[in-house]
């Protein structure tokens, strides 16, 4: 088995504290299968027995693609509101025009879930609009508006406004 290119684009999306890329599990399994035991090959790798002894049976069991990243997204979610109970919040939400504490009471579940819930269909309940492309407003973006502001201000410095304003003192003239 050879060892695949260093520059290997499946590798690209690997963050630089990743513990184990596709190539280094491969490298794990091309030395237990010459002969070595598992843990001396794990101690040179840097991972525990366990670690390499479930690589080697992934690769056993499925080959070069058991080698591959999975996905860490749960299967399922059994606690997750259903999309008729959603349905209903928005329904509420939309013609009462009500908001995700008065919801919740009617619901009986929390104001919390409530909010999560309309704010994922995106329904206005005050009749503003929502924006063009129909995502939700997220409190991200107001966040990254502030932190927008305060930048322009350290680039351009103290509004020099407010600067005349502090050296105005009694009998000095407003504006100079």
């Amino acid at each position: 088995m050879a060892v695949e290119d260093p520059r290997d684009p499946r590798e690209a999306h690997m963050h630089g504290y990743a513990p184990m890329t596709p190539r280094c599990r491969m490298i794990i399994i091309e030395r237990i299968a010459s002969g070595r035991p598992v843990a001396h090959v794990a101690a040179e790798m840097g991972v525990s027995r366990k670690t390499a002894d479930k690589w080697w049976r992934r690769w056993l069991a499925e080959g070069e693609e058991g080698l591959e990243d999975r996905s860490s997204r749960p299967h399922r979610c059994p606690h997750q509101t259903s999309s008729r109970l959603e349905a209903r919040i928005v329904r509420i939400r939309q013609r009462r025009k009500l908001g995700p504490a008065r919801i919740a009471s009617i619901v009986g579940m929390p104001a919390s879930t409530v909010h999560r819930g309309a704010v994922s269909a995106w329904t206005e309940p005050t009749g503003m609009d929502g924006p063009a492309d129909g995502s939700a407003h997220s409190a991200s973006s107001h966040r990254s508006a502030g932190r927008a502001r305060a930048r322009r201000r350290q680039e351009t410095g103290p509004d020099p406004t407010w600067r005349r304003l502090a050296n105005a003192g009694p009998g000095r003239d407003w504006p100079p």
